[in-house]
């Protein structure tokens, strides 16, 4: 029974990880649609103004803070997810009492 209840929790772990880590990856596209579409404005209403605009989207910040001393952002959750399933592999190689 415990050998059952480990495999289920290690793929229940890893599932969730990737489930996680594809939402977290679509999430930082669609973040980027806004630029995307500002790629596609005719050239009579190009000007510094929308330059401007284009460059402040590109390089804002896409991450939630905690009160500004730390950002969670799309490299730092694939980290984490990382180091969750490096753990879980670990777990799985150590012999059971």
């Amino acid at each position: 029974m415990p050998i059952i209840y480990l495999a289920f929790s290690t793929v229940v772990a890893i599932a969730r990880a990737a489930l996680l880590s594809l939402l977290l990856a679509h999430h930082h596209t669609l973040t980027r649609e806004p630029l995307n579409l500002l790629h596609t404005v005719p050239a009579s209403v190009y000007n510094y103004k929308m330059q401007r605009f284009m460059d402040q989207v590109f390089y804002s910040n896409l991450s939630l803070s905690g009160c500004k001393i730390f950002y969670v952002n799309r490299g730092s959750i694939l980290s984490m997810i990382a180091t969750i399933m490096k753990y879980e592999l670990v777990l799985l190689q150590f012999p059971e009492r």
